[in-house]
């Protein structure tokens, strides 16, 4: 079991990476900077976990290089519409001051590029409306590329949507554990394209079977889909957007499957 820091006086805990109650450009213009605890239950008590997942990346929670965004009247006017598009959907799909908060606030810095990239997500979480693929093989897909990217950053958004949308609480701590065997063949064939996609090691039967499974748009989108979410969980990385701890997140995952915590409305983010 890994070491639990000692809860700063103004400490947090996972509350702090789900959406809060404040406008979240000020959230993000008054970052906290301090060492970090993960709930007082992990470290004592009946509630305490004894295991977890093999990749252990201590428990850094912050980082230095996250940009803050530009206040508005920093922007061009020319780029005026873009920022206020992309400030207007975090906060209506994302909630206040969360993690995606800080993500985009970083991204601000080039309205256009947070606009494109804002877009873009929009159409990949539209996949079902379109019948390509559905919103469960979406977050099983965010989920399995986080872990294998060795990033919690995005799994706070995205367990509560796989479970809302569907997707087997079974195939979640699979994926958490590396227990692949767990996984249904289905869940299997997409997790495994997917992998194949991150190596660059697609092969012609594994995106045959992506085509009888989606036909010919959906196997393209399919496709669109994983690269954006590698696309996007390395900027998550690169930006520096904060890192729950792996205690954190199995908190989280036990909250959501005893009904302590409440998922969201699975189409609240479709954007």
């Amino acid at each position: 079991m890994r070491d639990v820091p000692e809860r700063q006086p103004n400490g947090v805990g996972l509350g702090d990476f789900l959406p809060e109650t404040q406008d979240w450009l000020v959230v993000l213009h008054n970052p906290w900077r301090h060492a970090t605890a993960v709930d007082a239950e992990l470290a004592t008590g009946a509630g305490a976990l004894t295991t977890y997942r093999s990749y252990h990346r201590g428990d850094v929670r912050e980082f230095d290089r996250l940009a803050q965004p530009p206040a508005p009247g920093e922007i061009d006017a020319s780029e005026r519409a873009l920022y206020d598009d992309v400030v207007e959907r975090t906060t209506r799909v994302h909630g206040l001051g969360g993690q995606a908060a800080k993500y985009f606030g970083a991204l601000l810095n080039s309205p256009p590029l947070a606009a494109a990239l804002a877009e873009l997500g929009t159409q990949v979480r539209r996949g079902q409306l379109r019948s390509t693929y559905g919103d469960a093989e979406r977050e099983l897909i965010d989920i399995a590329l986080a872990v294998d990217l060795g990033s919690n950053a995005i799994l706070p958004i995205h367990i509560p949507d796989a479970l809302a949308v569907g997707v087997r609480p079974e195939a979640i701590e699979a994926l958490l554990d590396h227990r692949e065997g767990d996984l249904s063949d289905d869940e299997r064939e997409i997790v495994a394209y997917a992998r194949q996609f991150v190596a660059g090691e697609v092969t012609d039967e594994s995106y045959a079977s992506l085509q009888t499974r989606f036909g010919e748009r959906g196997a393209v989108e399919f496709t669109v889909l994983v690269g954006f979410l590698l696309m996007t969980i390395r900027l998550w990385q690169a930006l520096g957007v904060p890192e729950p701890t792996d205690e954190e997140i199995d908190v989280l995952m036990r909250n959501l499957r005893s009904g302590a915590a409440a998922l969201p409305d699975p189409d609240a983010r479709i954007g």
